[in-house]
Order: structure tokens, then C-alpha cells, then sequence
């Protein structure tokens, strides 16, 4: 709650990351080979609501494995961007901001065939504390650079080292909701309709 300045500066970054995928893709579709995704890139939505929707379902043992990938990926970005902090920020600002943008241009991608329901009910339910989580190790990211920048009389290095207690906690705050996205985005999230409908996966993310 103290540092909620910080928080705020990093889930705007990346909101604004996220605008500028979605505007950049409205007005330059062919960009997507710059702004969506590369696994994305290839896969035509319509056709893949159509083939998840008579798939049965990954096995137990591929939702384990998936949720265990996801974890240690999205656990590398976090702390991505929590260290680049000590480039005056510049580099968490990026991170943030990048990966906003890949959100937006592909949110985009599927709203323009029709599935905005369809994508964020996948996105959602493992989104919120996925997202939750990068920005507040962004937020980490921006209190050490605040260490940097302005350190308030002291030396850099005493202002740095301040500023990191405070940073660390956050950033290990953050373990706990990747578990938890990690689970999510494993099994709840894969699930599409209409085994799972839009509306469910839904109010389980606002939930």
C-alpha cells in the first residue's frame, strides 16, 4: 500500500503497451508479424475455437506439465523485470510496455473475427493474477530505480540498498499468484467452450 505509486506507474506501462498493440493493429493489420505474438502468428482464431471445441481435453499429466512451464516462464519475466530496475527503469518500463503489447494486438487478433468473449475467457481466469504479479515485480523494478535516480542525500548505494528491502518483498509477494495463475492457466483456462462457457470462465476471473 505504500508503494502503491509504483504500482500504479506499472500497470499503467503496461496498459499503455497494451493500447498502443490494439490501436497499432486497427490501424495496420499487417503489423501482427511485428506485434502478435510468434506462436500466435499462424493460427487462424475461428479455426481454433473450432478445433478446441471438439478436442476432449489435455490429460492430467499435459496439465501438469503446461501449468509447471507456464510457472517457471512467467517467474523468468517477473524477475526480468524486477532486475532491470537497475537500469534507471528504462528496461522494466520496456518489459512492461512490450509485453502490454502483445496482450492488445493479439485481444485484437480475436475480436476482429467475432471472439472477444472467446479470448477472454481464455485470458482472464490465469490473466488477473498473472498480470497482477508482473506489474507488482514491475513496480519492484521502478522502486530501485527510484534507489538510483534519487536517492535522497544518501549514496546510490545506500539509497539502493534501502530501496531493495522494500522491492525484494514485493517481488516475493508476487511467487504466491503465479502458483496460483499457473494452476489456473494449466487447466481452467484450457478448458473452452462449450465444455466451459464464456460466462463461467469469466465471473471465475472477476471471482
Amino acid at each position: 500500500a505504500r508503494e502503491w505509486r509504483a504500482v500504479a506507474a506499472s500497470v499503467l506501462m503496461f496498459l499503455a503497451g497494451a493500447g498502443f498493440g490494439w490501436l497499432g493493429m486497427v490501424f495496420d493489420p499487417e503489423a501482427a508479424a511485428y506485434l502478435v505474438p510468434e506462436q500466435h502468428q499462424a493460427t487462424d482464431p475461428r479455426e481454433r475455437a473450432e478445433q478446441e471445441a471438439s478436442d476432449p481435453g489435455a490429460s492430467t499429466g499435459q496439465q501438469a506439465a503446461f501449468s509447471s512451464f507456464l510457472f517457471t516462464h512467467n517467474i523468468q519475466v517477473a524477475f526480468l523485470c524486477f532486475a532491470l530496475g537497475l537500469t534507471a527503469g528504462l528496461g522494466t518500463a520496456v518489459m512492461l510496455f512490450t509485453n502490454g503489447i502483445m496482450l492488445g494486438a493479439l485481444a485484437w487478433v480475436y475480436a476482429s473475427k467475432g471472439l472477444a468473449g472467446w479470448f477472454w475467457a481464455w485470458i482472464l481466469p490465469h490473466g488477473i493474477p498473472e498480470i497482477t504479479a508482473i506489474c507488482i515485480a514491475g513496480a519492484g523494478g521502478f522502486i530501485l530505480a527510484r534507489g538510483l535516480v534519487a536517492p535522497r542525500g544518501l549514496s546510490r548505494r545506500e539509497a539502493l540498498k534501502e530501496e531493495a528491502v522494500t522491492a525484494v518483498k514485493l517481488l516475493m509477494g508476487t511467487l504466491a499468484l503465479f502458483v496460483l495463475a499457473g494452476l489456473i492457466e494449466g487447466t481452467i483456462s484450457q478448458i473452452h467452450p462449450p465444455r466451459l462457457s464464456v460466462e463461467f470462465k469469466v465471473g471465475f476471473a472477476l471471482a
